[in-house]
């Protein structure tokens, strides 16, 4: 039988929805990824008509809203951009 505290502890490293935290948090850091991959180096208007190509034409929209996301949450310096 497991210990009321191990059990906690099991629960408070899944979230809501049953993934563990650790995989979304590694999802978040691939859409990030893909994101930088996309725009890095690029003016910001270039950047901006890279991604409304890569949304319209490609099916990655959620990966590229969840680097937004992440960007915006994790490096607020860099969301103004």
């Amino acid at each position: 039988m497991r210990s009321p505290q191990k059990a906690f502890q099991e629960q408070a490293k899944r979230t809501e929805c049953g993934e563990p935290v650790i995989d979304i948090r590694r999802k978040y850091e691939r859409c990030y990824n893909a994101l930088q991959n996309l725009i890095s180096g690029l003016s910001d208007k270039e950047a901006q008509n890279a991604l409304n190509n890569a949304v319209c034409k490609e099916k990655n929209h959620e990966d590229l809203s969840l680097g937004l996301i992440f960007v915006i949450l994790t490096k607020p310096q860099s969301a103004a951009k």
